[in-house]
Formats: C-alpha cells, sequence, structure tokens
C-alpha cells in the first residue's frame, strides 16, 4: 500500500486509513502543508517523504524497513522517532535509510545495528542542552570500530545555538566526551573519525565543557 496525506486544513491524526501490519505500507508521503501526526507505531518499506510539512510522531515511532529511504525537505522533517536496523559492514559507508547519520566502520565491523533518531527533544550536555537531535546506536560488535561518523541536522533544530560553534558530544556509559569534528554549515553537516564505541550521539555548542 502506498499512502499519500494531502490535507492544507490541519494536522491530521492518523487512524484506520493507516496499515499498521510491518509489511503492508510501502511509501508514505505528506504533501499537505498542515502536518501529520501518528496515531500508532508504522513501519514503512518503500520511501517515507515529508514533503510538504511536518510528519510528527508524537508517542509512537516511525520504523524504517530494511531497503526504506527517509526523504526531508528544509524544515520539513519527521519530529519525534525514527528506527531503523541495517547492517554495517567494515569499511562500507552505511546512510541508514538517510536518517540523518553515516558510518564507516575501518576497524572492526559493527554488523547489525540499530540507529534511533530522535528529534524535537534536546539531551542536556552537562547542565547544556544541545541541539534539538541526537542519535541512539546499538551495533552488534561495539569495540575497536575506528569509525569515521558524519552527523546531519536540519537548521530548524539548532536551538537557539550558532550553528558556527558547534560540537559532537558522545556519552558512553553515562558519560560525555566532546569529539574533535570538521563543521560544515553550509551543508548541515558534522564529521568525525576515529570513533571505537558507539552509544549517543548528538551536537552542541562548543563551550560546553565536557572529558
Amino acid at each position: 500500500v502506498d499512502l499519500i496525506y494531502a490535507s492544507t486544513s490541519t494536522n491530521v491524526t492518523t487512524g484506520p486509513e493507516m496499515p499498521v501490519g510491518t509489511g503492508v505500507l510501502n511509501d508514505l508521503t505528506l504533501t499537505g502543508d498542515e502536518g501529520m501526526t501518528l496515531g500508532a507505531n508504522v513501519t514503512v518499506n518503500g520511501t517515507c517523504a515529508a514533503t510538504g510539512s511536518d510528519i510528527f510522531t508524537g508517542a509512537y515511532m516511525l520504523t524504517l524497513g530494511p531497503t526504506a529511504v527517509l526523504v526531508e525537505n528544509a524544515d520539513k522533517t519527521v519530529i519525534g522517532t525514527v528506527r531503523t536496523t541495517r547492517t554495517a559492514s567494515q569499511s562500507v559507508n552505511q546512510t541508514f535509510g538517510g536518517i540523518g547519520i553515516e558510518l564507516n566502520a575501518a576497524g572492526g565491523a559493527p554488523g547489525v545495528t540499530t540507529v534511533t533518531r530522535v528529534t524535537g527533544t534536546p539531551l542536556s550536555i552537562n547542565g547544556t542542552d544541545g541541539i534539538g537531535r541526537h542519535f541512539d546506536l546499538s551495533p552488534a560488535n561495539n569495540s575497536g570500530l575506528d569509525a569515521t561518523v558524519v552527523l546531519h541536522y536540519d537548521e530548524s533544530e539548532l536551538n537557539g545555538i550558532d550553528e558556527n560553534h558547534l560540537a559532537v558530544f558522545s556519552r558512553n556509559g553515562g558519560v560525555w566526551a566532546k569529539l574533535a569534528s570538521i563543521l560544515d554549515p553550509t551543508g548541515n553537516s558534522v564529521t568525525f573519525s576515529g570513533i571505537d564505541v558507539l552509544e549517543t550521539l548528538t551536537l552542541g555548542p562548543d563551550n560546553i565543557t565536557a572529558v
């Protein structure tokens, strides 16, 4: 099933028209300009496209199937929780269906890796809020990865932080660390490398003190 929401009058909460079986929904497209809110957990197996306005997951989760792709435009994103599970091989760039993170591990292969992206709720980094986007990663192998990671963000998520002063922060075992990175504010991305363990990643102001 392909499903298109085209309402332009009000935000729509999904109901019985939304197939919730994991293998049923192929493409999910929002062309309307008033937004759409999930009324249940949803798995997309084709393309999930927020082309007209934001998709809000609310209390639910949007899951991308093994070959599904997320398409977002500037200021038109999925706000809430998006999850996908992909296999990350050694020295192969894995984009996780376009949810905003790329991973290339030159060391040990991460293997089957689940990534959960949460937007709209900033994490506190040692008492200071980061941007409104973070990633929780759970790789089958989580040691000796020697990974290069690219994080992408939308400017609507900056949470008042100067885009030219963003830094990468990694939380492992409850401890935050600031990572050396290369910032590309024009492309809305940050790249960092030499990462052996992956747990929680986010962006925040570069004046935060962390390990």
